[in-house]
C-alpha cells in the first residue's frame, strides 16, 4: 500500500487519461475481420434510437429535475473514483488490465447521461441517438473480441510452451525443476501468466505428465544472474517474491531452451557453466535422454490441440 498523496493523484491523472485515449486506441487498431458483425450491432442500436420515443409510454423527454440529473452526475464520477481507489493506493496503480473496468463503466454513464438526457430536446435528436448508440454498440463489441483474442493468444502460446517442453522432455524423473529459457521479450510478454506465477506452470506440467512432484520455472537472463550456485545445485534467480527460493539439485534440473520457431531443445552444461563461479563442479547436471516416447494414450495427446500434439501422439 502507498498512501502518498502525490502518487494517488498521480494514479487518477493516469486513469483519467488512459479513459480518454481509450477510444481513438481501440480504433487504431481495428481488424476488418470484425466490422460484418460490427456493423450488426450498430445497426440493432440505431433501429434502438430511432424507435425510441414514439410510444409516450416507452420514453420520451425526460421532465425530471436538472437537480436529480447531477446528483447522478456526481454519483457516477464518485463510484468511477471509489473504483479505482484499491489501485491508485497501491504499487499497480499505472496499469489498464483490470483498474480502469469499472472506473470507466462509471466514468462514461456520467458523460452519456446529460447527452441523452439533451437530445430529445432538439428536432434531429434521434437520429443523433442512433449515431451514439450506433458507435457504442459498434466500439463494444470490437473491444470484446480484441480482449478475446488477446486472451486466445495467451493461451494458445502458453499451450505451444508445454508442447515444446513435452516434445524434448516425454518423460521426466520424479522430482524434476525444468526450467525454460525465453530468448525473446515478446515470449516474456505473453507467457506472463505463468511467467509470472510459477505455481500454474508447476500444476500444467503435473497434469500434463502425471505426477505431482514436477516443478517448472522460466529464466530470461533480463533480470540479472540467473543462478546462485552451491555445491548441491542451483537457487533460481527471480525479480517476483512468489517465485523466489526455488532450489534444485544438479541431478534434477532440465533446461529447456524455448526458440522463437516455436521448438525447444535441451540445454547442456557448457550453457548453463559461464553464469557458474569459477571452479564449480557441474558434473552432476547431466542432460540428456528423459525417457521414451509415452505413446498415444499418455495426457499430452488429449490436453493438447491436435496441431500441437508431439509426434508420438500420432
Amino acid at each position: 500500500m502507498d498512501l502518498d498523496a502525490r502518487a494517488v493523484l498521480a494514479g487518477y491523472g493516469y486513469a483519467a487519461g488512459m479513459l480518454w485515449r481509450a477510444w481513438p486506441a481501440l480504433m487504431s487498431g481495428l481488424r476488418l475481420g470484425y466490422l460484418p458483425v460490427a456493423l450488426l450491432a450498430a445497426a440493432f442500436a440505431c433501429g434502438t434510437a430511432l424507435l425510441w420515443g414514439r410510444d409516450p409510454e416507452a420514453g420520451g423527454t425526460d421532465h425530471r429535475d436538472w437537480r436529480y440529473h447531477a446528483v447522478a452526475i456526481a454519483g457516477f464520477l464518485g463510484l468511477a473514483a471509489l473504483s479505482y481507489l484499491p489501485y491508485a493506493i497501491s504499487d499497480v496503480r499505472f496499469d489498464n488490465a483490470r483498474q480502469l473496468m469499472a472506473a470507466g463503466m462509471f466514468a462514461y454513464m456520467a458523460v452519456l447521461l446529460p447527452v441523452f438526457v439533451l437530445l430529445p430536446r432538439y428536432a434531429y435528436g434521434r437520429h443523433a441517438a442512433c449515431l451514439i448508440l450506433a458507435l457504442l454498440a459498434a466500439s463494444m463489441l470490437v473491444s470484446g473480441y480484441e480482449i478475446r483474442d488477446r486472451t486466445v493468444g495467451v493461451y494458445r502460446m502458453q499451450e505451444r510452451v508445454l508442447a515444446a517442453v513435452a516434445a524434448v522432455v516425454p518423460d521426466p524423473p520424479p522430482g524434476a525443476l525444468i526450467l525454460v529459457h525465453l530468448g525473446r521479450p515478446y515470449q516474456v510478454h505473453v507467457l506472463e501468466g505463468m511467467e509470472h506465477r510459477w505455481g500454474t506452470f508447476d500444476q500444467a506440467l503435473g497434469f500434463m505428465y502425471g505426477d505431482d512432484s514436477l516443478r517448472g520455472g522460466f529464466t530470461d537472463l533480463y533480470n540479472g544472474a540467473p543462478f546462485a550456485f552451491d555445491p548441491e545445485g542451483v537457487t533460481i534467480n527471480t525479480s517476483l517474491p512468489v517465485n523466489q527460493g526455488r532450489h534444485v539439485p544438479f541431478g534434477k534440473l532440465i533446461l529447456v531452451d524455448y526458440l522463437p520457431d516455436g521448438s525447444a531443445r535441451i540445454l547442456g552444461r557448457d550453457w548453463l557453466q559461464p553464469f557458474a563461479p569459477k571452479g564449480t563442479d557441474l558434473s552432476a547436471y547431466k542432460p540428456g535422454d528423459y525417457g521414451r516416447a509415452p505413446g498415444p494414450g499418455a495426457v499430452t495427446c488429449s490436453m493438447l490441440e491436435q496441431d500441437l500434439r508431439p509426434a508420438y501422439c500420432n
